[in-house]
């Protein structure tokens, strides 16, 4: 999305485009403090949102995803201690395993929204795919490109293998680099 669009709103009701991405990180880092008990390393969100914090934000998320992930104890995966109830949809209780998987969907929702903010601006969204986890390859994501490096390789192999998919193919500066 060009920076002079960052503000667009599909409705008035909606997010914009960049606190679109900005919540996105935001649950990343949220989500994964409370399953690990790890505080992320985060720069704050200033006033005004602007491209460049978006994809700041996004790739410190990512990285603090993956920096966290391989870490997490079968306790911690396990455990139930997370009572879903968001803005008056209640659920059941869930385990940090399910609540990863919860947050995995929540990444691929929202980036599906700004999908149509995209639409809705003329501009056709990036294509992407998964691919396997311990491929060399890069993975293109229209104008992004996500890299794989030694590190993020030791992080996928110590990683689930659906997770790890997951992780991957969303990546941050494992990485998103514009």
């Amino acid at each position: 999305m060009p920076a002079a669009y960052y503000d667009f709103k599909a409705t008035p009701e909606e997010r914009s485009f960049g606190e679109q991405m900005v919540h996105i990180a935001a649950s990343l880092f949220e989500r994964f403090s409370q399953i690990s008990g790890i505080a992320p390393v985060k720069s704050a969100v200033p006033k005004t949102i602007t491209k460049e914090f978006p994809i700041e934000w996004l790739n410190q998320s990512f990285d603090y995803v993956i920096q966290v992930l391989p870490k997490l104890t079968e306790d911690q995966l396990s455990k139930t201690r997370f009572k879903v109830d968001f803005e008056g949809r209640p659920g059941p209780e869930i385990n940090g395993r399910d609540m990863i998987m919860n947050i995995f969907v929540h990444v691929a929702h929202h980036r599906a929204q700004c999908e149509v903010y995209l639409l809705l601006k003329g501009i056709t969204p990036p294509e992407y795919t998964f691919s396997d986890a311990y491929s060399s390859r890069s993975v293109r994501a229209g104008s992004m490109r996500i890299a794989r490096s030694e590190g993020c390789q030791q992080a996928r192999r110590a990683t689930p293998p659906t997770i790890r998919k997951a992780a991957t193919s969303v990546s941050g500066s494992c990485g998103l680099t514009p």
